[in-house]
């Protein structure tokens, strides 16, 4: 399926979305600015901007069905790819980061957005997100060959 990025006014506040971004192909749109979870000497959350022509660095393409239904084999831990995002029942709200040791992602507590983590279980199935790859990016090197008008999934 051939995807183009969204604009600002077709993002919903509080869901997440696959595109490009500096840390992350997978964020959550706060109706702001996209958080994403990066690696800061253990993982942090990282603020980035809706990408523009003249600045930012995230460029959504598609809103990430977070209700999905699946019926998957569950994946042995060791099968679990380093740094990627996933979907499954029980490991957390929304979409979360594997980091060898833990589920990543964000929520919200006490007014704050906090990197949650969940423990890895085999009596749940998870389903690795597709992120896609760029089919038409602005060059052909570095973040020209990153970002683009046409996403892949």
């Amino acid at each position: 399926m051939k995807l183009t990025v969204l604009e600002k006014d077709e993002l919903a506040a509080g869901r997440w979305y696959v595109g490009r971004g500096r840390n992350s192909n997978v964020a959550l749109w706060d109706g702001e600015i996209f958080l994403t979870i990066g690696n800061d000497f253990g993982a942090a959350i990282k603020r980035e901007p809706y990408y523009e022509p003249d600045g930012g660095c995230f460029q959504p393409f598609l809103l990430l069905d977070e209700d999905i239904k699946f019926e998957s084999p569950v994946l042995p831990k060791a099968r679990l790819v380093h740094w990627r995002w996933y979907l499954g029942r029980g490991i957390s709200r929304g979409p979360a980061r594997w980091n060898k040791e833990h589920f990543l992602t964000i929520a919200e507590e006490s007014g704050q957005m906090v990197v949650e983590r969940a423990q890895y279980s085999e009596a749940l199935p998870v389903l690795l997100v597709n992120e896609g790859r760029m089919i038409k990016p602005f060059g052909k090197h570095g973040w020209d060959a990153h970002y683009g008008s046409a996403l892949e999934i």
